[in-house]
This record gives C-alpha cells, sequence and structure tokens, in this order.
C-alpha cells in the first residue's frame, strides 16, 4: 500500500493525471458544446474550448471535434484548435523533457543574436539620400 501512495505522488504520476483530466474535460466539453447547439442552447465559448486544449485537452478536444461531429466545417476554429495544440505540445514538452528546453533556448538565443546583429548592421549603413 505504502508503493501505491508513494507513486501517486510522484510528479509524473501527478502530471499524466491532470493530462488526462483535461482530455476528459475536453471530450466532454465538444459533446455539451453539440448538444447545446442542436438545442439552440447557451453555447460553450470557443476561446473556453482553445483554453482546455492548449492546457493539456488537444486530444480530446481533437476526438470530441471528430466524435460529435463538432466544428469541423468553422475552418477558422479548426485551424485555431490545431495551431493551439501544437503551442500547448511544445510548452508542455519545454516544461517536462530538459533537453527540449534546452533545444528551444539554444533557438531563442540563436534567433535573438541574429536579430541583434541585424539590428545592429542596420544601425551602422549610412542612411539613403535620395536625389532627384
Amino acid at each position: 500500500m505504502e508503493h501505491l501512495i508513494a507513486l501517486a505522488s510522484t510528479p509524473m504520476t501527478v502530471l499524466a493525471s491532470a493530462f488526462i483530466a483535461m482530455n476528459l474535460l475536453a471530450f466532454a466539453q465538444f459533446g455539451i458544446d453539440k448538444a447545446r447547439a442542436v438545442r439552440g442552447d447557451w453555447r460553450i465559448a470557443e476561446s473556453t474550448l482553445l483554453m482546455t486544449a492548449f492546457f493539456g485537452g488537444y486530444l480530446g478536444a481533437k476526438a470530441g471535434q471528430a466524435r460529435f461531429r463538432h466544428k469541423t466545417r468553422k475552418q477558422p476554429f479548426a485551424r485555431h484548435l490545431n495551431h493551439v495544440g501544437l503551442a500547448g505540445m511544445v510548452v508542455i514538452a519545454v516544461l517536462t523533457v530538459p533537453t527540449s528546453r534546452e533545444a528551444v533556448f539554444e533557438v531563442a538565443g540563436t534567433f535573438l543574436s541574429l536579430i541583434g546583429n541585424e539590428t545592429a548592421q542596420t544601425a551602422q549603413r549610412p542612411p539613403r539620400v535620395l536625389r532627384m
């Protein structure tokens, strides 16, 4: 019994439980929103659906979208859902996988140094004089 308690309190178990809960919540939200749409009732805001997908519920959102055939024709929403899901996955990877965190910092550092060099070169150029 002590081993189960110790396992339940590990960070990875907590993260996995949160991930499962967010996906179940996202799936349920799509089902509830579809039922409300059919009845003409007050709907769940798209921002709420997208936020749930961002915070780990992307797979549940996509499963709910497919299962309930909900918000599949609204291309701006479908595209936003994919972008939010990708961004959420990157954030989760950066927070949980140390090597991904290092890679993101390296890419960001390279990008910032390129921008810095470009800005410095632009500042050193003499201004162009237009002659007529």
